[in-house]
């Protein structure tokens, strides 16, 4: 008896419509799976976060305003105990977490201000000038208080994933949910220094 060999079966196996429609829609929908879903870079959930109260919009207004200068620490002590107690005293109301980095130095601490919530942020930078910015709130300002807000395809995908990244312009985003809380951290830094040195600290 004659042997097919694999690349006679493959062909014949295409050459029949039906079967070969049914693998190649098979095939395409587990492409778009794993595009989607198989990985923590979510560019496309990313792009549609705007708005004057959206988290990631405001980090990314705030990260601007830090290289440009014109947003500077209130706090520069860099012991985290004194970070947390800072943010305390000046009206944050949720606990903090102040990761310490051997790459990434501590510059500094802001506390803003949104519809009368007191919200924490850390500024760390590097050896090489690089600045790292942490924004990190509570849940139940998202979901009780309405304070912030992001898209409910940024929140499906904060529910399902261990965290997400982004890059654009030069800059990385990441942004995880931890011990209820929500970060998000921008960068203009190394993206595998950040996941490997820092985010393992965190998540």
């Amino acid at each position: 008896m004659k042997k097919t060999n694999i690349l006679e079966n493959i062909i014949g196996f295409f050459t029949h419509p039906v079967p070969a429609l049914a693998a190649l829609a098979g095939i395409f929908f587990i492409f778009i799976y794993f595009f989607t879903f198989g990985t923590p870079e979510r560019s496309f959930i990313f792009d549609r976060e705007h708005g004057e109260y959206n988290m990631v919009e405001r980090a990314r207004e705030n990260f601007s305003k830090i290289l440009s200068g014109e947003l500077k620490p209130q706090f520069t002590e860099v012991n985290p105990q004194q970070i947390k107690n800072f943010f305390k005293t000046s009206g944050v109301k949720y606990e903090t977490v102040i990761p310490e980095c051997k790459y990434w130095k501590i510059l500094g601490s802001v506390v803003s201000d949104c519809k009368g919530e007191k919200l924490a942020h850390t500024v760390y930078t590097s050896p090489k000038g690089e600045v790292m910015y942490l924004f990190q709130v509570d849940e139940k300002y998202f979901t009780k208080y309405k304070t912030l807000d992001v898209s409910e395809d940024l929140m499906h995908a904060l529910n399902s994933e261990k965290y997400l990244k982004f890059s654009e312009n030069g800059t990385c985003i990441f942004m995880w949910k931890h011990t209820g809380k929500i970060f998000t951290l921008i960068s203009n830094g190394n993206s595998e220094t950040i996941e490997t040195d820092f985010l393992a600290q965190l998540i």
